[in-house]
């Protein structure tokens, strides 16, 4: 799935297949643009209000003390991304969009959105990484409490769907009931299993300011099963993972190590968990070669590590590699239907 220019006409087809537009200009200018008026409607509480109640554009400035013309100006952006609808000088939700940008609905992907101003400020590094290859530590000190806060509760809202598949396609067995959650502190995924499996008891291991985070989101989203959730602070690069774990999870995280760094990780991870026992790696993962082009959205996300991590998408092969030498078997990939360029590997360690 790409973003671009979509023709609405014959007439923009014909052009289009022509390459007789300039594609540029709506990958950059326009994409900009559209980017930013659905990220101000979300920090100014436009679509917060809008779900409640439809609103004229003097109703919405007032509730939000905001200008009328910035309103008017800003809503009918909206109505140009499909994002809201006017009628008689009303203006409400698109359908198309309100279960994504409702705060109250568990689909939403606010928190998500509100996120993508950090995003905004660290794209502006991106030159400087590619041409000297200064990067940002995103876990080491550069994010606040604040941006913590920004930071977990929007890969909360990127996970859950992906929670919800995962759950249904990777399957415990009934003496699996000890879950290991590397770096998952917005909770989504031990939260999806323990709710399926009324036996498990599951460990979110991260650090501490994630956690400070999840603790919150596991009480608030998560309460039913809040008592077989533990959270233990750790660095996975220096810390102890414990033992006994019949299954382990790293999801979206891997890819902020190089190749030295995870080969450890892989051993360590072989001996946290017992014999039999499950290893999932989550994550934006290169093709092996002859199995085509690598997604668009996984090249894209490559450069989004470059810049916060100066890693990049792991090698499938190679991962294999490192997990058949370390003790694992069985080693299977497949592509994540609800994440686009995203996949996960399932291996078994060895008895």
């Amino acid at each position: 799935m790409r973003v671009g220019m979509i023709p609405e006409n014959p007439l923009e087809w014909l052009l289009t297949r022509a390459n007789a537009l300039p594609f540029p200009v709506a990958d950059t200018f326009v994409a900009i643009i559209q980017a930013r008026a659905i990220m101000a409607a979300t920090r100014l509480g436009v679509f917060e209000a809008l779900s409640k109640a439809p609103a004229s554009a003097p109703e919405l400035a007032a509730k939000l003390s905001c200008t009328d013309k910035g309103i008017q100006i800003l809503l009918n952006a909206l109505v140009g991304c499909g994002y809201v609808a006017e009628s008689g000088g009303r203006y409400d939700l698109a359908p198309r969009a309100r279960k994504w940008v409702t705060p109250d609905d568990p689909r939403s992907m606010n928190r998500f959105i509100d996120f993508q101003y950090d995003h905004w400020e660290w794209w502006m590094r991106l030159d400087d990484a590619i041409r000297t290859g200064a990067t940002l530590d995103l876990h080491a000190g550069m994010l606040d409490p604040a941006g913590w806060r920004r930071y977990i509760y929007g890969l909360h809202d990127l996970s859950k769907m992906a929670a919800r598949e995962l759950v249904l396609r990777f399957r415990l067995r009934p003496n699996q009931t000890r879950l290991l959650d590397i770096g998952g502190g917005h909770g989504a995924y031990p939260a999806a299993y323990c709710r399926k499996y009324p036996n498990l008891h599951a460990v979110m291991f991260d650090l501490p300011p994630a956690l400070d985070v999840a603790r919150e989101i596991v009480q608030t989203h998560y309460r039913d099963v809040a008592n077989r959730i533990e959270l233990r602070p750790g660095d996975l690069a220096k810390d102890d993972l414990g033992s006994g774990h019949d299954v382990i999870f790293i999801f979206n995280l891997l890819h902020h190590f190089d190749g030295a760094e995870i080969r450890r990780i892989v051993q360590k991870v072989a001996g946290a968990l017992n014999p039999g026992g499950a290893f999932v790696i989550l994550d934006q993962f290169k093709r092996e070669k002859g199995a085509g082009p690598e997604s668009y959205a996984a090249v894209l996300t490559q450069l989004l590590f470059l810049v916060t991590s100066n890693a990049g998408s792991l090698d499938l092969g190679e991962v294999r590699a490192w997990l058949e030498e370390s003790g694992f078997s069985n080693v299977r990939a497949k592509n994540l239907r609800v994440g686009p360029g995203t996949s996960y590997i399932t291996a078994v360690k060895r008895a």
